[in-house]
């Protein structure tokens, strides 16, 4: 791709919040190719490696009180009249990342719509790609919680935002 660019017509090119080892080899390139790269400072992503299963998570990953609290809460959520756990698809994709913005926007600010813009179309962008999961967590009619997981299939790896009222 290092060698393509130089015979495109780029004015400028913006690569902001991007972590991943392939933009990072290209932006390595770029300068060999004539271009001026400027960098803005690292964007941490963090993500977690997952065991094979939920038990094996609790047993391996969290210790003593973490792993209450965490069954606890399940027993909570478990608890609620109408509880159900819904997964995103074709139909609910739309409504689904509004309820998750909306969870996160009633929890911590009303006031950025314009990251709301972008974490809308991104959601929808993984979506389309295949690599979102974004299970919600309704009581009734009421979102209750939400996560948004991104899903590396390739490398088999996981990231992800979530919210809760």
């Amino acid at each position: 791709m290092a060698d393509y660019l130089p015979r495109m017509s780029w004015d400028e090119f913006y690569a902001d919040n991007v972590c991943d080892s392939r933009v990072d080899r290209l932006v390595r390139l770029l300068p060999d190719q004539g271009f001026s790269v400027q960098p803005q400072g690292e964007t941490p992503c963090p993500y977690v490696d997952l065991p094979s299963s939920f038990d094996e998570y609790l047993k391996n990953q969290l210790h003593g009180g973490r792993r209450i609290n965490l069954r606890r809460c399940i027993r909570l959520v478990e608890g609620l009249p109408d509880y159900s756990l819904v997964q995103v698809n074709e139909v609910t994709s739309k409504h689904h990342i509004v309820t998750l913005i909306r969870l996160w926007q009633a929890r911590w600010s009303k006031e950025r719509e314009t990251e709301q813009r972008n974490f809308s179309e991104i959601l929808r962008s993984c979506f389309r790609a295949g690599c979102l999961r974004l299970p919600i967590i309704f009581d009734g009619d009421i979102p209750v919680a939400a996560t948004a997981v991104l899903v590396d299939q390739r490398n088999a790896s996981y990231g992800g935002l979530h919210d809760s009222l």
